[in-house]
């Protein structure tokens, strides 16, 4: 919705419009007697938004002291909305002369509230024990013009309240007016200067960025941005990820510096990740060998079946290098089929090893064990 300054309108008077009735009983007793005629009344009115300084600010129309309302008023017997919005419009804020009349564009229903009796509480449902509620008041979102005058009748006034005067201040204004900013929250507002040009002021532009923006700039960038290959000049698009780790994933690889495809080619990383694991391997092989070359004597028991295991899973480690550690096969060329993406040697290979580590030193401490009570028995 675009808002034009407040200082592009003008005012002017015309004759007054008197009230059909003197107070709210009579007004009651009024509606009460139409109801029996014309059935359900019929109300609409118009949400007519400027700004000044940036900040939205609501037309109303003050009666008295005390009585503030939209500008609008009662459909007749088979009136469409629109057009009857367009008369109420111009009867309130129009003016006689033709050529400065504003063109008044509806937009879409904002609220409908609903008087389930001929009384003043108004309610934004039907309530369920109402069968036949007694009028309906539907807010329609109004665009103003970029400059226009509009005509106040003499005993009425025309004011423009901020939106921070409206919330929560049902005391004041009713709980119907009260309730407009919560129901704009959800509209972007395009702030004019007075030439009807959008303000490029970057604070404005910044609180004026909602989710849809956001998401579309994601997209845009995903798609321009493309993962190429250490060794050549073939680019490789990026594949969008599934849901349910696919929103949790990017967002992770936006905030560590990754690519679209959750890879980190850093190869300060994975140079250090794989250096770690080769001293891990010739650690632990080194220890199995020493264990295995050194004399002992052990009980042709659990002891011997503990030296087979460790000799057996030497053989299948120099068989199968990465056999042991799912994250080094799934390092770089894999991907995780768990995750949906492809993890970080240097994060999730030291929690492999490390497991691997304790049980080949678990294996140890049982072969020390076995050694020591062999000694023992001889």
């Amino acid at each position: 919705v675009y808002l034009y300054p407040l200082s592009n309108y003008q005012q002017g008077s015309k004759a007054p419009l008197l009230e059909k009735d003197s107070s709210v009983k009579e007004r009651m007793i009024r509606m009460a007697e139409l109801y029996k005629q014309f059935g359900m009344r019929r109300v609409v009115e118009g949400l007519l938004l400027a700004h000044d300084h940036c900040h939205p600010h609501v037309l109303l129309l003050q009666i008295g002291n005390t009585y503030f309302k939209l500008p609008g008023g009662r459909l007749r017997v088979g009136e469409h909305e629109t057009d009857g919005l367009r008369r109420k419009l111009n009867n309130k804020l129009g003016t006689p002369v033709a050529e400065s009349s504003v063109n008044w564009q509806i937009g879409e229903l904002i609220s409908t509230w609903w008087r389930p009796n001929f009384e003043t509480i108004q309610y934004p449902y039907i309530p369920p024990h109402v069968g036949k509620p007694k009028e309906c008041r539907k807010i329609f979102l109004t665009q103003l013009p970029p400059t226009g005058t509009l005509g106040v009748p003499k005993n009425l006034k025309l004011l423009a309240v901020p939106l921070f005067e409206l919330y929560d201040n049902a005391h004041r204004y009713g709980p119907v007016i009260a309730s407009l900013p919560q129901l704009l929250a959800r509209i972007k507002f395009v702030y004019c200067d007075q030439n009807a040009q959008p303000l490029r002021n970057p604070h404005i532009v910044a609180y004026q960025l909602t989710n849809i923006d956001v998401h579309r700039n994601l997209e845009e960038r995903k798609q321009g941005k493309d993962t190429k290959i250490e060794n050549g000049d073939t680019k490789l698009q990026p594949t969008p990820l599934q849901p349910p780790f696919g929103n949790h994933i990017n967002n992770m690889n936006n905030d560590n510096h990754l690519n679209h495809n959750g890879m980190d080619m850093n190869q300060h990383q994975i140079a250090a990740a794989s250096t770690r694991m080769e001293v891990d391997q010739a650690a632990s092989t080194m220890a199995i060998s020493q264990l295995s070359s050194a004399p002992m004597s052990i009980p042709p028991s659990n002891p011997n079946m503990l030296m087979q295991m460790a000799q057996q899973q030497q053989q299948h480690q120099q068989q199968h290098p990465n056999s042991g550690n799912p994250a080094a096969a799934h390092s770089v060329g894999g991907v995780n089929p768990l995750l949906g993406y492809r993890p970080t040697p240097g994060l999730f290979g030291n929690v492999y090893n490390a497991q691997n580590m304790f049980q080949r030193q678990l294996q140890l401490q049982q072969l020390y064990a076995a050694q020591a009570q062999a000694q023992a028995q001889a």
